[in-house]
């Protein structure tokens, strides 16, 4: 049996009775939630500004797109029939 500072067995017997092992047990789970949490926080951060980067690569992409067809109709480089028939093909990506 294990004796407590002063010789005597230590509070509720040693190493803190029958919960003794649950603790730090319970420490560790806490921590290993929390390092495991922060990790899944960094990494959906990550994958939202990607995803919202893609999306807007992708809009600026048809505005661009969209600016250079109405110059070139503007021009007059492409009819009235294929000036529509590609704005449907571009607003429909």
């Amino acid at each position: 049996m294990h004796l407590g500072y002063y010789g005597t067995p230590g509070w509720c017997g040693s190493f803190f009775g029958s919960w003794g092992w649950f603790w730090p047990l319970l420490a560790f789970a806490l921590i290993t939630t929390l390092v495991v949490g922060v990790i899944l926080i960094i990494r959906n951060s990550n994958n939202r500004y990607k995803n919202n980067y893609h999306l807007a690569t992708e809009n600026n992409t048809k505005n661009d797109s969209l600016r250079i067809l109405n110059e070139r109709y503007a021009k007059g480089e492409i009819n009235h029939e294929e000036y529509h028939r590609m704005k449907k093909n571009i607003q429909q990506k």
